[in-house]
């Protein structure tokens, strides 16, 4: 026995026989479900053992059989194509209700009715729409749940046009989706069944599916005389179920949940390449059969064996040419399951404990479903496997790795199984306009007639934070999001910057931001490294190469990284931003690996002071610990202050104790699901464009803040990048109308909040004027020139001193200076003396010896 598959299950020794009836005494009711399957293995096939050497074209038909089986369930789904000596190399069945499947989950389809549970099952999206179809069909059929679902698969698969080629319906998709609420509605032991034995049960339902589908597709050509033979069109439906009950936690995972069905959410952290599972062997005899004396000939002995429990059957002898030992693996017509490695971690939300890692193996077409920094429902049978001690030895070990086999993936962003009723509970947003029913969409539209929908959505957004309009304005502005437009090299994110005094909500807004956006990660700024940001390289456990792991910005992509206290992090990681927040990419160059990675998100981060308190006193860039050019790169820069205002205190003290208090608050004019909804929409669907006439108010409002009143006339105080957010912003104020175009009071609008808040920001408090240049130098013109002024009084200092004396010490240009400064009113600290005479010694003005320092 060879193993083949390192992914599969443990060896398991079992001893094989060929009459199904000599198991009729095995445990469970194996032996009546075995017969049954033997029976329909038979039927499909035609014949046993000769039909895997019957050849269609070139291609042997056991070949062309076991590529159409499912690879997710294990070799479950190879049984129906097996022969009787395989089929008794399978697990037991310890269950012996398990025969009932197939009864159960037939009375199912032909009698489920939602409306039958009208208390029972809280409808969702998708079946209010799947119901508004029912009058397109007027076939009995359209009045079962599952039967208006069947025609509408049959009807996706071969159009409604009978002339169509039926052939290139295999190209669609197969997915037959069964809500596991449903099930557990109308027949509770049935739901018990599939949790606790998956795999077998979902093969059976996939057979009664297919029943179902024959006899469904009978009647939809019966009219018209075309004959269809389901297996040459290859478009049988494929069952994947979804909906359970409960969702489980990874950390209460134990060896009584190992074959059982499992629930799970997380988010996605990598997606691997499709790796190729073997489920078939094909071996090839290189013996030789003698054909006359001193004449031979190679011989033409084939034989096909099924990888059963990750093991296969390597033929001893040959029945041609009896020799031992001869038989060759044939890769080229060995079989191979599509399968995707897809790492999930799980949501912190969903457990109290520490998040846990997942290893979740998609197959078939699951792949792709998933992409990295998709928030998924996965719902698949919880598995293991043993790990070798040695690769080149059997031994294996006693602990085994854990994974899960995905039976159904669902996204977040596509999920259409939103209850219609939904609590107004921020983690159950539906995000994903696609997917919206046409009554949703209508309710979107209506919002977006509303002659005042702008001051709707500021009252809806982080209600239970008052005040800070314009600070709302802003982030409505970075949800929707500029007009995406491939051609254009702009980008269409929107960078915002919330810095400020503690308590002001800074965190609080930045955690409503995340939860509306369509996707994202918040991370905290100190907890932030270089590489937890941007990609990192690790070793895979499969492949053992070396591969990259999606960090926060990359998973952000498509949608909005929120970090908190951004000042905090070092200055590696503030770096690696500069690329991302422009270019929106991110160039990894490790071990080997050379890759650019898509990052078009969003950044929204929040600042404190460098004291804890603002300083109104000094400049935004004294007062936050950011490089110059990293401001820059932010279209709207907010200073939340916490200012004395005895009304608004007065308001958000009343509101705190209400809280505490448990008195309900006044609900919002548009509730968060509905909210989330319409941003997700407009993000999608709306693209408006530059009039001509928003066009010249954006030019003329850049060209007035190119030279604003009370700034240096030679100092141009805005740039290229504030001409561009205003475009941004503009687009972004239109996409909250749901209008085509860019109208003059959207470009008026963006041009009032840039000042309002990114060239308020920039304020110097010295001069009171508008200081372009700290985004540049890091300094406000004023501190520039009082630091020139500093470095031409030390060294007048310094050449006074040496006249006298070799040598100028610190004390005696400290004190000379001072007194200088004190003469016009200003102060001066010893820190600042240091830090000129180092920059003296830097300009190679001035040397410093043991004695002090002296003019070169």
């Amino acid at each position: 026995m060879d193993s083949v598959s390192s992914g599969g299950t443990p060896i398991q020794h079992r001893v094989p026989t060929s009459d199904p009836g000599a198991r009729s005494s095995d445990r469970g009711g194996i032996s009546m479900r075995r017969r049954m399957t033997l029976e329909e293995s038979d039927h499909f096939t035609g014949t046993r053992r000769p039909t895997q050497y019957t050849q269609y074209g070139k291609t042997p038909n056991v070949i062309r059989r076991i590529r159409a089986a499912r690879s997710d369930i294990g070799d479950m789904g190879r049984e129906l194509y097996m022969q009787p000596d395989d089929i008794v190399r399978l697990p037991y069945i310890l269950d012996g209700r398990i025969d009932e499947v197939n009864s159960r989950f037939s009375k199912f389809l032909r009698e489920f009715r939602l409306e039958d549970f009208d208390g029972t099952i809280t409808p969702t999206d998708e079946d209010y729409e799947l119901l508004d179809r029912r009058q397109n069909f007027t076939s009995q059929w359209a009045s079962l749940y599952y039967g208006l679902k069947m025609m509408l698969y049959i009807d996706a698969q071969f159009g409604s046009s009978t002339g169509e080629d039926l052939n290139s319906a295999s190209s669609a998709t197969r997915r037959f989706e069964i809500n596991l609420l449903h099930i557990k509605a109308f027949d509770y032991v049935l739901y018990k069944m599939i949790i606790k034995y998956p795999a077998d049960c979902v093969s059976d339902l996939d057979r009664v599916v297919q029943r179902f589908f024959e006899e469904m597709i009978s009647e939809y050509f019966g009219e018209t005389g075309v004959v269809v033979d389901h297996r040459h069109v290859q478009s049988n439906p494929r069952v994947r179920i979804f909906g359970k009950a409960e969702v489980d936690n990874a950390a209460n995972f134990g060896p009584g949940d190992i074959d059982t069905l499992v629930s799970v959410k997380g988010v996605v952290v990598r997606c691997s390449n499709v790796i190729p599972e073997m489920t078939m062997a094909a071996f090839k005899c290189s013996g030789k059969v003698k054909t006359g004396i001193n004449a031979f000939e190679k011989c033409p002995q084939e034989t096909y064996e099924y990888v059963i429990q990750g093991e296969v059957n390597e033929p001893t002898s040959c029945s041609k040419c009896k020799n031992r030992n001869c038989f060759e693996l044939w890769h080229n017509m060995c079989c191979f399951a599509s399968k995707q490695l897809i790492k999930v971690v799980e949501l912190p939300q969903s457990t109290s404990a520490a998040p846990q890692s997942l290893i979740v193996y998609a197959y078939d077409d699951l792949i792709d479903s998933a992409m990295p920094g998709d928030k998924v429902e996965i719902t698949g049978i919880f598995k293991t496997s043993a790990l070798r001690i040695n690769p080149r030895m059997r031994t294996c070990s006693s602990v085994y790795r854990t994974f899960i086999n995905a039976l159904h993936i669902r996204t977040e962003e596509s999920s259409k199984n939103r209850m219609a009723s939904v609590p107004k509970s921020l983690s159950k947003l539906d995000k994903n306009p696609l997917n919206y029913s046409q009554e949703i969409v209508n309710e979107i539209m209506r919002l977006s007639k509303c002659p005042n929908i702008y001051d709707l959505l500021v009252k809806s957004f982080a209600p239970s934070i008052q005040g800070r309009d314009d600070v709302k304005r802003g982030l409505l502005c970075q949800l929707f999001g500029a007009s995406n437009d491939p051609a254009s090299r702009m980008r269409s994110q929107i960078n915002v910057l919330l810095c400020g005094d503690p308590s002001t909500s800074k965190s609080q807004l930045l955690k409503y931001v995340h939860m509306l956006a369509p996707r994202g990660v918040y991370t905290s700024g100190k907890g932030s490294s270089q590489v937890g940001l941007t990609a990192y390289v690790r070793k895979d456990v499969e492949t053992h190469e070396y591969v990259l792991e999606s960090g926060a910005v990359v998973l952000s992509d498509g949608g909005i990284c929120c970090i908190d206290e951004f000042d905090k992090m070092d200055d590696f990681a503030k770096a690696i931003l500069h690329e991302v927040m422009e270019q929106q990419t991110v160039t990894i160059a490790k071990a080997g690996i050379v890759a650019t990675l898509n990052a078009r998100t969003a950044i929204l981060a929040s600042a404190n002071p460098v004291d804890s308190r603002y300083d109104k006193r000094k400049a935004v860039v004294e007062n936050i610990n950011l490089a110059p050019s990293l401001f820059s790169r932010f279209d709207l820069i907010y200073l939340v202050l916490d200012c004395i205002e005895p009304t608004e205190d007065k308001i958000i003290a009343k509101r705190l104790c209400n809280s505490f208090a448990g008195t309900e608050q006044e609900d919002p004019p548009i509730d968060p699901v509905t909210l989330s909804r319409y941003i997700s929409f407009a993000r999608s669907n709306c693209n408006p464009y530059l009039t001509a006439e928003s066009r010249q108010i954006i030019i003329s409002e850049y060209l007035k803040m190119r030279v604003v009143e009370g700034s240096p006339s030679k100092v141009p105080c805005a740039s290229a990048r504030q001409l561009e957010g205003l475009i941004r912003l503009s687009q972004a104020l239109a996409k909250m109308r749901l209008s085509p175009k860019v109208t003059p009071s959207d470009a008026r609008e963006a041009a009032r909040l840039m000042k309002a808040t990114t060239f308020q920001s920039l304020v110097d408090p010295i001069s009171g004027r508008i200081d372009f240049d700290q985004l540049a130098t890091g300094l406000t013109s004023a501190a520039a020139k009082r630091t020139e002024m500093l470095l031409e009084e030390v060294l007048t200092t310094i050449s006074f001193i040496t006249t006298s004396e070799p040598f100028a010490n610190v004390e005696g240009i400290y004190e000379r200076c001072k007194a200088q400064f004190r003469a016009r009113g200003e102060y001066l600290e010893r820190r600042q003396v240091l830090d000129a005479l180092d920059k003296l010694r830097q300009d190679k003005k001035i040397i410093k010896n043991v004695g002090g320092y002296k003019v070169i």
